[in-house]
């Protein structure tokens, strides 16, 4: 069979036997079959013996090359002789032309093909012609060459066996294609014949004909005839007839079918009743049951029981109804399992060619049929299949235009290996990176920054891995899921070899194949991540980088985090290879995203990109490794050729190599910098804080990033204009001069420290502003102050940058308006707070909120004595606001516990999070309970003085000087609470400031009667607004919030439910020896303690809970009731709703009351049921029995759930005191 193969390898055994003994039909095969089968013999002495084997001239060679190329081309039209004279009336000659001469032997005339001057219709009549530059890699399988050749000629069977198993639907350059009216008649046609060919059917199986028998002259003639082919060692299934013999014999009437029905399927499908007497395939099929008898039928049985369900199907059609042209047993291999490996077996590479062989032989009589489109289906499925497994991603995806084969994919994905997933997955990004390419190349792009960041992320999940739990989709492939899948594999089968379920002898080749399995997948994701950034679009866009920095800059951040995140999600998976089984596959996978993250931020420090933290920042580094050592593996080597030979890559190396990267960043930083200076320096915009912060970055940016020689003529600007300015502030002509604006300068000028004259500028400029630096500070308070008093909100940022600038004011600085400026920017202050607070749901992070609460007290502390009542009002506010805070934030945490009820509960089951936002809203209520009751006394006090108070314009102005007199007022020191909790130590500052402030309160009426000097109204006015800033307010609807509201009601419902059903089983257990039923009733103190016993063993040892149990019962009953009291006094004290709480409440209280009374009736029995099993023990055991008794008398003196000595049964008590008296042996 091996001479077969080699000689005809798109043949079956049976075809190629009947080529062999076909001496007319194929005279060379036939005459070269016994030379070419002794050669193979000799072939095999000759490797044994190391000889030389024979050659043949010419020698053939055929082989099937995969390659991975670009090309650099030119694109033109070819114009014959005739063409050119018909097109343009004169020939080349004539207008003094040069033609070419091509391989074809004709003479040709090359035009280009612009539009403008050849219309549509000729440019498409036009023969093409690519004139290029090749470079490629090129990896060849070889079918045929010198030394495995056999008979002359032998290549060109080789060649169109080739043809049909992989270059089917391969256009030619001769080939002209159909136009659709065309093939739409075509259509037409083939139905018409269908129709007549149905109809003729019809007829001919409503007249049945007359079966005649078979020749047997001629069948022993044909078997004679194929002796030769009997003697060749081939496999058992021996050829019975010769092609001629069948032709000859098909117009013969075949022998009758034996009588009986037929024993097996095959020998049914095999008989000659079931199609017309004279199809060849009818005569065929009836000689090999004459001939071969039941051991032909048992084969053709075994054969068709080798198939699956639906290829069973398309064999019993094909033999009863169909001709003998392709092998039923092919049909074994045509699953598409056996097409998803790039060597596949001899089998399976010759199952396609023979069922597409019986796919056109059955589209002849039953195209239409259910079996037709079976075949049809499964084999398009291998064929798709096959192309994924041969064909790299990159070929893939360029024929996905052309060959609808490949739209079957999504089909039978499902069924792939992980490999072949990994691939379509990557066939996936190259398509994303196709059209995302396409857009950034375009001028316009119509993709948004948005899009660009998914399609990049599309990328990132089908090239890298990631710790992805889903499964692996068609239309979301992800490499993480594949790998996930890896592992779960290999743990699985790690576990099932370890508990015993694999058998012994088999569980070292399952785990081999397993790990083999799974180290293909690890080392396929990291060559096609390497496949992905060596393709062809994404070398296109690399030679052109420079050209798409605002698209490919998306991208690239996109992927550089992606590694990053596949690192991390890499070591994880790792951690799940405990016995390092695939060490080789991390290795490689980790070796080959590193090579992919340098050559990222290689295209990232092109760029000049600002990578996001954490991501290392770039530098010249990323590029320059390139440059050092030239790269021998693709597609590094490819970059570096890029590099080499670019003109422009050629330019921005050098520029790289010595300005690290940022001249292409900074070139237009550059000219919006010089603009912004021109207009400086010819008053159109004037001298701010902000801008001349900005430009002295930029300035130094630029002069760091670029050459002198661009940085000069912005350096000499900026000079003169910062130098003009700095005389205007000296003689005082600058208006408006403001001291973050003086700053703003010096550091400007610094830059310029080394030129003389502008040193000696700085030096009196920073004397200017020594001399007015408190000034211009309250200045810009009192701007601010203005600013916040028209929008109600102060700017908090600039009162911020301002505050470093003051430094406690003088009592002569301490002027009204600077007073009132101060306290109007507290007020506006809180406001602002308050807004943030509300904005942010009562959230904002402890961070700010301390931020915001400190910048205040600073700015406070300005103008106010730490004694005065305002001061207070303000750490007041302050307090409140930082334990609403933290409740808006404990509930916001236990929100997120669980987007509902259920899952919330599910993962907080001991109710941790549910108290603390009780407990935070227990202080919060405590506070706000405490400020409102201190603030309404102080603002009734302010509000009668400003009623009595007449105005007084005269009054006031004599305290323009000193208006905070008489503001300050002595008083007692708070005393220290004694170690409070972390909890209450805000309640504790709370209420110690409240009573400072009621303190004030007395202080100021006392300050009143002594007709000290009054404050000015508007100092009153700010004081009441400070009293009734709401700060409270803004946590108001966390009050009523559903989600603790429902938590605490299915909290109480739980906890009641679980409470009650305890008790009732604690009831139910000691109603058999309490109450009516009560086991001691008929006792006394006179009753000998041998009674007792005897009706305590029958009674309350005899419950089903006793001793350990009973004890073990109780106390989690004990425990549970106590929580519950717990629960339910954080509740009360909450500041939560109590209208929908009030009921749950009362019930849950109810049932630990009756809990405690169970516990105490429980504590007796159990009490009781421990002395009557110690007093039984064996005199040797007094030890065991003192130690049980003297648990037992400690319940009673810790009163244990109210467990009292009276309440234990006089004799018991009494004789286990007289045992815990004595000692081991005087019992």
């Amino acid at each position: 069979m091996a001479t077969g193969r080699r000689l005809c390898p798109s043949d079956t055994f049976q075809i190629f036997a009947l080529k062999v003994n076909d001496h007319e039909g194929h005279p060379e095969l036939a005459k070269a079959f016994p030379a070419a089968r002794e050669a193979v013999v000799r072939e095999d002495t000759a490797q044994k013996n190391h000889e030389a084997l024979p050659t043949f001239l010419p020698q053939n060679e055929v082989s099937k090359s995969t390659v991975h190329a670009y090309m650099i081309y030119r694109k033109y039209g070819l114009l014959t002789l005739t063409q050119f004279s018909r097109m343009f009336k004169k020939t080349p000659q004539q207008l003094g032309l040069n033609t070419i001469q091509l391989a074809d032997g004709n003479k040709y005339f090359m035009i280009s093909l612009d539009c403008e001057g050849l219309s549509e219709v000729a440019r498409n009549d036009l023969l093409k012609i690519k004139v290029f530059v090749e470079s490629n890699m090129e990896k060849r399988d070889v079918y045929l060459n010198g030394s495995t050749q056999l008979m002359p000629k032998q290549g060109n069977e080789v060649f169109q066996w080739m043809q049909s198993t992989f270059g089917e639907g391969v256009p030619k350059i001769t080939s002209v294609p159909k136009t659709a009216q065309h093939i739409e008649g075509l259509a037409a046609k083939m139905e018409i014949e269908l129709a007549a060919q149905i109809k003729n059917q019809l007829n001919q199986e409503l007249q049945p004909q007359e079966e005649e028998e078979i020749d047997e002259e001629a069948q022993s003639r044909i078997l004679q005839e194929s002796s030769l082919l009997d003697n060749m060692q081939f496999e058992s299934d021996k050829p019975k007839k010769k092609k001629r013999a069948l032709e000859n014999a098909a117009g013969k009437t075949t022998a009758a079918a034996a009588s009986g029905p037929p024993l097996t399927i095959a020998a049914g499908l095999s008989s000659a009743s079931s199609r017309p007497a004279s199809d060849p395939a009818a005569i065929m099929d009836a000689g090999s049951v004459t001939s071969g008898g039941s051991k032909r039928i048992k084969k053709l049985d075994g054969e068709l029981q080798a198939l699956d369900e639906d290829m069973q199907l398309v064999a019993q059609f094909h033999i009863e109804h169909g001709s003998k042209s392709g092998s039923v047993k092919s049909l074994a291999y045509l699953r598409v399992e056996n097409f998803m490996s790039q060597s596949a077996g001899h089998d399976a590479g010759h199952a396609l060619p023979a069922a597409k062989k019986i796919r056109d032989n059955m589209v002849k009589y039953a195209g239409d049929s259910q079996q037709y489109r079976l075949l049809c289906s499964r084999i398009r499925s291998c064929e798709v299949t096959q192309l994924l497994s041969t064909n790299s991603a990159q070929t893939l995806v360029e024929a996905e235009p052309s060959d609808d084969r490949l739209k079957l994919i999504e089909s039978i994905a499902p069924s792939l290996t992980w490999s072949l997933q990994a691939k379509v997955g990557l066939m996936c990004a190259i398509r994303t990176f196709v059209a995302f390419g396409d857009d950034v190349e375009s001028t316009t792009g119509e993709l948004s920054q948005q899009q660009r960041e998914s399609n990049s992320q599309i990328i990132v999940e089908c090239v890298l891995p990631t710790l992805s739990k889903a499964d692996w989709q068609f239309d979301a492939p992800c490499l993480g899921a594949l790998l996930n899948a890896c592992m779960d594999k290999l743990e699985a089968t790690t576990e099932s070899i370890a508990m015993g379920t694999v058998e012994e002898e088999k569980a070292q080749a399952t785990m081999d194949a397993v790990v083999a399995e799974c180290k293909k997948i690890v080392q396929d994701a990291g060559t096609m991540l390497l496949e992905f950034v060596g393709c062809n679009s994404f070398f296109q866009v690399f030679k052109e980088l420079l050209k798409f920095q605002p698209g490919m800059s998306v991208f690239i951040i996109t992927m550089l985090q992606g590694v990053s995140d596949a690192k991390e999600a890499t070591d994880a998976l790792k951690l799940r290879d405990g016995e390092d089984m695939l060490v080789d596959g991390w290795e490689a996978l980790s070796s080959a995203m590193e090579r992919c993250e340098k050559m990222l931020r290689l295209m990232a420090c092109v760029l000049a990109l600002e990578l996001p933290e954490p991501m290392t920042p770039t530098s010249s580094v990323d590029f320059t490794w390139l440059l050092e050592k030239m790269p021998a593996a693709f597609p590094e080597k490819t970059f570096r050729d890029v590099v080499d030979t670019e003109c422009e890559w050629r330019a921005v190396s050098k520029d790289i190599v010595r300005t690290a990267g940022t001249t292409t960043r900074l070139q237009p930083q550059l000219l919006r910098t010089m603009s912004s200076i021109e207009q400086l320096a010819s008053e159109q915009v004037p001298f701010t804080a902000e801008r001349l912060g900005g430009l002295h970055d930029e300035i130094l940016e630029l002069s760091e990033g670029l050459r002198q020689v661009h940085v000069q003529p912005l350096i000499q600007k900026a000079r003169d204009a910062f130098y003009g300015y700095s005389q205007k502030i000296l003689d005082g002509s600058a208006p408006d001069v403001r001291s973050r604006d003086v700053e703003a300068l010096l550091r400007c000028m610094s830059i310029f420290q080394n030129d003389t004259s502008m040193a000696d500028m700085m030096k009196q400029v920073q004397e200017w502003a020594n001399d007015s630096s408190q000034s211009m500070a309250l200045v810009d308070l009192k701007d601010l102050a203005a600013i916040a008093e028209t929008n109600g909100l102060a700017e908090l940022a600039k009162i911020q940058a301002i505050m470093p600038r003051l430094r406690k004011l003088r009592s002569d600085e301490k002027t009204e308006d600077v007073y009132e400026a101060v306290l109007s920017l507290v007020v506006r202050c809180f406001h602002t707070l308050l807004k943030e607070v509300k904005e942010e749901q009562g959230r904002l992070t402890q961070t700010t909120m301390i931020k915001r609460l400190g910048l205040i007290d600073g700015l406070a502390a300005l103008v106010l004595n730490a004694e005065d009542m305002r001061a207070k009002a303000v750490k007041t506010h302050a307090i409140l606001l930082k334990s609403g805070a933290a409740l808006a934030r404990s509930i916001f945490e236990f929100e997120k516990t669980g987007k509902d009820v259920e899952m919330r509960f599910s993962r907080d089951k001991n109710n941790v999070g549910l108290q603390g936002v009780l407990k935070t809203s227990s202080v919060f209520q405590q506070n706000v309970v405490q400020l409102r009751t201190a603030f309404e006394a102080l603002t009734d006090s302010i509000q009668n003085e400003m009623d009595e108070q007449l105005p007084e314009p005269e009054a006031s102005r004599q305290h323009e000087g000193s208006a905070t007199d008489g503001l300050a007022t002595e008083d007692a020191e708070p005393a220290e609470p004694a170690e409070p909790s972390p909890m209450e130590v805000e309640v504790g500052v709370l209420t110690t400031s409240l009573a400072l402030v009621e303190a004030t309160v007395a202080t100021d009426a006392d300050a009143k009667a002594q007709d000290q000097p009054k404050e000015p109204r508007r100092v009153q006015m700010l004081t009441l607004e400070l009293l009734a800033v709401d700060s409270p307010g803004c946590f108001a609807g966390h009050l009523t919030c559903d989600v603790i509201v429902d938590g605490i009601l299915r909290v109480l419902s739980m906890r009641d439910e679980s409470l009650r059903k305890r008790v009732r089983e604690l009831e139910l257990l000691l109603s058999k020896v309490t109450g009516e039923n009560c086991w001691k009733s008929s006792f006394d103190n006179t009753s000998s303690v041998e009674a007792v016993l005897e009706v305590a063993l029958k009674t309350i040892v005899a419950l089903p809970q006793r001793g350990a149990a009973l004890g073990k019962m109780l106390d989690a009953i004990s425990q549970e009731t106590s929580d519950h009291v717990a629960f339910h006094e954080s509740c009360q004290a909450s500041a939560f709703s109590k209208h929908e709480l009030a009921a749950p409440l009362e019930d849950l209280i109810s049932v630990c009351n009756d809990s405690r009374r169970l516990l105490m009736d429980g504590r007796v029995i159990f009490a009781e049921q421990v002395i009557a099993l110690a007093l039984k023990l064996p005199q040797d055991e007094v030890v065991k029995a003192k130690r049980v008794l003297e648990d037992v008398h400690a319940a009673i003196v810790g009163k244990k759930d109210g467990l009292d000595d009276n309440m234990i049964q006089p004799v018991l008590w009494s004789t286990a005191q007289e045992v815990m008296g004595t000692r081991p042996g005087n019992a």
